[in-house]
């Protein structure tokens, strides 16, 4: 194969979901860390734009959730235990019988002092497993999946509330600007692509699962101290994320409002929110959620605005080069099909979350386009089973095994694209159906 092919391959493979490594470090201040605001009242808001119902979408969800049952409910797997729950919610067991939720916060939680309080947090990692890969993904899960702050859980042997894991979080979550040369001033957060919590990075590919999670349970006037007595507020947060996603795909919107094509290859190489993990999906959903929470500053719901019509925009492009590399280069079929159910997972996520939020109304187009995305969403998933690679997931984390499908042998990040992304597939086309709800 060609090398430009190869470097393609491994480009769109890195845009998946990648481990980061560090403990959260900073200097410790002596404000005391807000208490959790009062509960207000939840809406379970369901998208208004609803795909025609076929037999085929409920076949599709069966195979994705026993990908999920199969798959997710390993109690030495922290990372694919939060994902479960964007099928089986927070109330299920693990193949331990415990709790998920219980479990978690007992087995891998750890404490941390701030001023003499006692906070929570999951560290990215242990030895081997990968708890959190990107920063409070496990607190993302919590929230969107409608786990009470108050409940009881056990950290290290003494008794807890999860509403302390969002106050640690909320201590680890700030936003910072330097002059770096003769330049502008350029935000850094304590996230990022391979940095890990706690260290100082322009890279901001971890901040939208911390966003949509502090803005789920946050009042309007929220305000606290971060690390390095750093003074925050979600309105700052949202504002500095809607604004790092602009920057990123100013390269897009130029391309678009110049009548170019999208071109999947050339924007992986470019860098930017393609290359943001799941191709930017999260940055965008952490931003809609936070918006369609009330959070931001005056202005930052016009500059999201420019992100909807680009989303539609790489749809079919995005799509074609899949069909096209798989057509060139069909020993790499199996991986290629995992980014096409990444893709259109995530896609559909996406606008169907921002529409229940009340973020845009697609037009005649855009409502076409949404539901051939279910359409080739479930014909990936038919393809997928057809071809009996979800009897085979397992195999993948087996050290030395032989070729297992064409140009597929031992390759555990495989293996977790595929469990990940066919559980937001499945909540993809929960929300596409009109069943699934989204919490605001």
């Amino acid at each position: 194969m060609s090398r430009g092919w190869l470097a393609l391959i491994v480009l769109l493979a890195g845009a998946g979901c990648p481990s980061s490594t560090g403990p959260s470090k900073g200097l410790q201040t002596c404000r005391p860390m807000p208490a959790l605001p009062a509960p207000t009242p939840v809406k379970l808001l369901r998208s208004p734009y609803a795909a025609p119902a076929a037999p085929q979408i409920q076949v599709a969800m069966r195979a994705l959730r026993q990908v999920a049952h199969d798959h997710t409910r390993d109690p030495e797997n922290p990372w694919a235990i939060a994902h479960a729950m964007l099928v089986f919610g927070p109330d299920f067991e693990l193949t331990n019988g415990e709790p998920a939720v219980d479990w978690l916060f007992a087995r891998y939680a750890q404490r941390f002092e701030v001023c003499g309080e006692q906070l929570l947090r999951f560290p990215s990692s242990e030895g081997s497993i990968r708890i959190e890969p990107h920063t409070d993904l496990i607190l993302k899960a919590l929230t969107e999946s409608g786990v009470d702050p108050e409940r009881e859980v056990v950290v290290q042997e003494q008794p807890a509330r999860v509403g302390d894991l969002y106050r640690g979080s909320l201590y680890r979550a700030w936003v910072d600007a330097s002059t770096k040369g003769q330049g502008a001033p350029i935000d850094r957060v304590p996230f990022g692509h391979g940095d890990g919590p706690g260290t100082t990075t322009e890279h901001w590919n971890d901040a939208p699962w911390s966003l949509q999670a502090l803005a789920s349970w946050g009042s309007k006037d929220l305000r606290w101290q971060a690390e390095g007595g750093r003074t925050m507020s979600l309105d700052r947060f949202t504002h500095a994320v809607v604004q790092r996603i602009d920057h990123e795909s100013q390269t897009l919107q130029v391309q678009k409002s110049t009548g170019q094509r999208f071109d999947k290859g050339q924007a992986a190489r470019a860098g930017g929110l393609v290359t943001m993990t799941c191709g930017g999906m999260h940055m965008i959903q952490g931003a809609a959620h936070a918006l369609g929470r009330g959070f931001g500053e005056d202005g930052d719901r016009a500059v999201f605005d420019r992100q909807i019509p680009i989303l539609f925009w790489r749809y079919h492009s995005e799509l074609q080069t899949y069909m096209t590399m798989m057509e060139r280069e069909p020993q790499f079929r199996a991986l290629l099909m995992m980014q096409r159910l990444k893709f259109l997972g995530h896609f559909l996520e996406t606008v169907h979350k921002a529409a229940a939020l009340g973020l845009f109304k697609p037009d005649t187009s855009q409502r076409e386009t949404m539901n051939d995305a279910v359409v080739q969403l479930v014909a990936t998933v038919a393809s997928l089973e057809q071809a009996g690679i979800f009897k085979i997931l397992e195999k993948l984390t087996e050290p030395g095994m032989r070729e297992l499908y064409p140009g597929v042998t031992t390759n555990e990040q495989l293996y977790l694209d595929y469990v990940g992304d066919a559980a937001h597939a499945y909540r993809a086309l929960d929300l596409a159906t009109g069943e699934g709800r989204v919490r605001r």
